[in-house]
């Protein structure tokens, strides 16, 4: 003899209704991290591909002249961000300037402990430099000078530089200089600078928090 009473059984009908749509907490959290984790590593994948491949690096340059104010194109010709590029043909256009350059040979170098970027070579053929006129600004010095990065310049070359302004021409050659930086104290050697005055060379150096 059933003595359940209709209320009772209706009840317990609506709780296993209720159990069997509950989802157990621990299956969401263990699919919540397993599509964290496939995120991260498709994220790392296509770093490492834009990173380390050529085809990589041309996929870059192309983001950084849609994202960089003013006008930027060139072409890649050989290289990855992570050991050194080949530039041909940069033209970097703005509203007070306008850069050529012919060529940009990089060699370099990023490692992680410490963070550092180690240039071995950075090569420039012919930089054509095109200065508009733009009012007067205030000069105003910056608060700090630091670098996100320790950095250790081993051979940066220019084998010529034009400075154009106001119809007038000023040409620099066979610059040649190399330095590095902890990035707080900064330590720049220029070998050497063909100018219109004659041969220079100089040795700066420079503390990023002031007084500099």
């Amino acid at each position: 003899m059933n003595t359940e009473t209709p209320e009772i059984t209706r009840e317990a009908s609506r709780g296993e209704v209720q159990a069997k749509r509950r989802v157990p907490v621990g299956r969401i959290v263990a699919l919540t991290l397993i599509l964290v984790a496939a995120s991260l590593l498709v994220t790392a994948a296509v770093l490492r591909y834009l990173a380390t491949s050529e085809a990589g690096a041309r996929r870059l340059w192309q983001m950084a002249s849609r994202i960089v104010p003013g006008r930027l194109s060139g072409e890649v010709a050989g290289g990855t961000l992570a050991d050194g590029l080949k530039l041909r043909t940069v033209i970097y256009t703005s509203k007070t300037q306008e850069i050529r350059i012919d060529k940009v040979d990089g060699d370099w170098a990023l490692s992680f402990s410490p963070l550092k970027l180690t240039i071995r070579s950075l090569h420039v053929g012919t930089a054509d430099v095109t200065l508009h006129p733009t009012p007067p600004d205030p000069v105003t010095f910056p608060r700090k000078l630091t670098l996100p990065l320790e950095l250790d310049i081993l051979d940066l070359r220019a084998e010529r530089v034009l400075v154009r302004k106001q119809g007038s021409e000023q040409r620099y050659e066979s610059l040649r200089l190399h330095g590095r930086s902890d990035k707080v104290r900064h330590h720049l050697i220029l070998d050497k600078l063909i100018t219109p005055y004659g041969e220079a060379n100089a040795v700066l150096e420079m503390n990023g928090v002031r007084p500099f």
